[in-house]
C-alpha cells in the first residue's frame, strides 16, 4: 500500500516538472509551464501548427497577425489544436495556465 502511495506521488511530482503546453508553428518548437506574454513567432500559409496541453492544464493560446499581439488576432483555442495555416502567423501568447 506505501509503495503504491509513493508511486502515485512520484508519477504526479514529475507530471508537474514536464511542460504544461507546446506550440510547435513554422517549425519551431515552443513550449512553456505558465503564462507566456506575446513572442513573436513566424508561420506560413500552408505550414502545420500543432497545440498541446498537459492534463489538468487551463492554458489557452492565441495567434496573431501582427506581432506585437495588439490588434489582429486570427486563431484561439484551450483544446489540442492542429491546423494547417490558412493564414500567416505572426506571433502568440498564452494565457489562463493553472
Amino acid at each position: 500500500m506505501v509503495s503504491t502511495i509513493f508511486k502515485i506521488l512520484l508519477i504526479l511530482s514529475l507530471m508537474t516538472q514536464a511542460f504544461a503546453w507546446t506550440l510547435t508553428l513554422g517549425g519551431k518548437v515552443y513550449d512553456g509551464q505558465t503564462n507566456q506574454n506575446c513572442k513573436a513567432a513566424f508561420g506560413d500559409v500552408g505550414t502545420q501548427l500543432d497545440w498541446t496541453r498537459k492534463w489538468f492544464s487551463g492554458c489557452c493560446v492565441r495567434l496573431y497577425a501582427d506581432t506585437a499581439c495588439k490588434s489582429q488576432q486570427i486563431g484561439y483555442s484551450c483544446k489540442d489544436w492542429k491546423k494547417t495555416l490558412s493564414q500567416k502567423v505572426k506571433a502568440f501568447k498564452v494565457e489562463s495556465c493553472s
